[in-house]
């Protein structure tokens, strides 16, 4: 049950890196590389829900940080 709530709770901050992204997407490349930066405003949210998430699921953290890693390069390419 616990472990539900903590993958619902990371959904509001799906939407926003989301938005980011798409946002990044529409800039032209250089501009998205730096304000690819700003993903330091949404990423600590991610990283307090991670460390509660732990004991629960040890490989979430790491898949999602991939997936996160992985559409940043995507959007300043």
């Amino acid at each position: 049950k616990a472990y539900a709530y903590l993958v619902k709770s990371i959904e509001p901050i799906d939407k926003k890196f989301n938005v980011f992204i798409k946002e990044l997407q529409q800039m032209g490349k250089e501009k998205a590389v730096k304000e690819s930066e700003n993903v330091q405003k949404i990423t600590p949210f991610y990283q307090y829900l991670f460390d509660v998430m732990e004991p629960f699921d040890s490989t979430y953290s790491k898949e999602k940080e991939e997936q996160i890693t992985k559409a940043l390069i995507k959007a300043t390419q």
